[in-house]
């Protein structure tokens, strides 16, 4: 009885390993499986992040050429306007007077340039019936270099 009791628990021990031995291989099988889910995730994350940056620079461009492209509508109007008709002028013995054609042409350049937002463009001085003249975009101010009136 002892001797079949011995066989009986070890016919039950071989049963109970090849149940933990077959349980162990399914979990191994599905951590596998798990890891591959986790690496294709992966592989797709790094594909969005790729996309997301490569997206990003294309919108930087974009947002750089619509800044340049409208400064380059408000020089265009404001160069419209000069050239239709409106001169620059200056106040001299309590009246306004027009610059030369040469000194108008010269100060719309210097604005067009000042609107821009050239570096150095802030001030520009103008000859104009023999008077030269310091022109302060920024403020819309004048000022007579030789007297220092504004």
């Amino acid at each position: 009885e002892k001797d079949q009791l011995e066989a009986e628990f070890q016919k039950l021990k071989r049963v109970d390993l090849a149940a933990e031995t077959q349980k162990r291989k399914r979990a191994e099988m599905l951590c596998q499986q798990t890891i591959q889910k986790l690496d294709a995730e992966k592989a797709l994350r790094k594909a969005a992040e790729d996309q997301l940056a490569i997206l990003q620079d294309v919108l930087e461009t974009v947002t750089v050429e619509k800044d340049e492209l409208q400064a380059q509508l408000q020089t265009q109007n404001s160069g419209s306007a000069l050239r239709r008709g409106v001169t620059w002028q200056y106040y001299m013995d309590g009246r306004w007077e027009e610059f030369t054609p040469e000194a108008n042409e010269h100060m719309l350049q210097a604005y067009l340039d000042y609107v821009r937002e050239i570096p150095g463009t802030q001030f520009v001085t103008i000859s104009s019936g023999g008077v030269d003249r310091q022109v302060d975009f920024k403020l819309m101010q004048q000022m007579h270099l030789r007297t220092g009136k504004t």
